[in-house]
């Protein structure tokens, strides 16, 4: 799987949250001159209620979203930059009071794939040990097969292989 980027995705909701924020200023203006010169005008205060609306109820949203995504880039930065792996250090260095919230933080990183390589084991963050996994399809029936005593066993047809 493809590695997710934080830093890509933390500047597109910064535009997007900026846009909003403007979409929200200019539909006010939008809407007035809409309504005062009527006629083609119309679609303009259309297009003006639709901005002001996804500006006022989109804009604090995606701000939050945001600054949260803001404080996962800067823990995302401190294991991966500074190879802080001490999850009170990183608690204590980004102002979190509680190494659980530090925790969940780096569980989402985990599983949006921001951070790969690591996992958490009893409150602990370290890297993953990679594991060759080899795996061996039964000529007969298709199935995976599973190594027993040096040989590979088929455990639905029992045939044997000697690789």
């Amino acid at each position: 799987m493809k590695k997710n980027d934080i830093k890509k995705d933390t500047k597109r909701l910064l535009i997007i949250s900026i846009l909003a924020s403007i979409g929200f200023v200019v539909g006010i203006p939008a809407i007035i001159f809409g309504a005062i010169y009527g006629g083609a005008y119309i679609i303009l205060m259309v297009v003006g209620i639709i901005l002001t609306v996804l500006g006022f109820y989109g804009a604090p949203i995606l701000w939050v979203n945001y600054a949260e995504k803001v404080r996962q880039c800067s823990i995302y930065e401190m294991i991966t930059v500074d190879g802080i792996t001490d999850i009170n250090t990183i608690a204590s260095s980004t102002g979190i009071i509680n190494a659980k919230r530090v925790e969940e933080t780096i569980n989402i990183l985990i599983q949006k794939r921001y951070l790969t390589g690591y996992k958490i084991v009893n409150s602990e963050l370290s890297e993953a040990v990679p594991t060759n996994k080899v795996v061996n399809k039964c000529p007969n029936c298709g199935a995976n097969m599973t190594k027993e005593n040096g040989k590979w066993v088929c455990k639905y047809c029992n045939s044997e292989l000697d690789k």
